[in-house]
């Protein structure tokens, strides 16, 4: 028991290489287990709400209370950490600027394409002109001949 308040969050459930792995992570697990989701504060909002008239309830302790009494612990959050989900939201980020990279690369390629393809027409056009300009001048001489 006594490693597993050591190597994982008591609220989230997320390991310690969790948050290690993401240095950037506040602080790493320690870090999270003291600040993020410091498990006595959790206990201490529940007690705030024992202690507190039901009838001064705010808003959120009056959905939290009832949470409480039907024992639905949903309102914790399992399997979610803000400094984790920045950290995904980044990796997100650098998937859509990739994906982007590559629609452009894609319309780069063809665009490179369709200007080749019209090099080589305009090109064409050139030879036969110039061979045009030079068979008239041939067909000149022998005309002045």
């Amino acid at each position: 028991m006594k490693m597993d308040v050591q190597e994982i969050c008591f609220i989230c459930g997320f390991d310690r290489e969790t948050f290690d792995r993401k240095s950037d992570a506040g602080g790493g697990f320690i870090g999270h287990i003291k600040i993020d989701h410091y498990m006595w504060n959790y206990v201490h909002f529940i007690a705030h709400l024992k202690m507190k008239d039901p009838t001064e309830y705010t808003g959120i302790e009056s959905y939290i209370s009832d949470k409480l009494k039907e024992g639905d612990v949903s309102w914790f959050p399992s399997h979610k950490a803000i400094v984790l989900e920045d950290v995904n939201n980044e990796e997100e980020t650098h998937i859509e600027e990739l994906a982007y990279i590559d629609e452009n690369m894609i319309e780069t390629k063809k665009t490179a394409r369709t200007l080749a393809n019209t090099l080589n027409l305009i090109r064409e056009k050139l030879f036969k002109s110039h061979d045009l300009k030079r068979r008239n001048h041939h067909m000149k001489k022998l005309s002045q001949i």
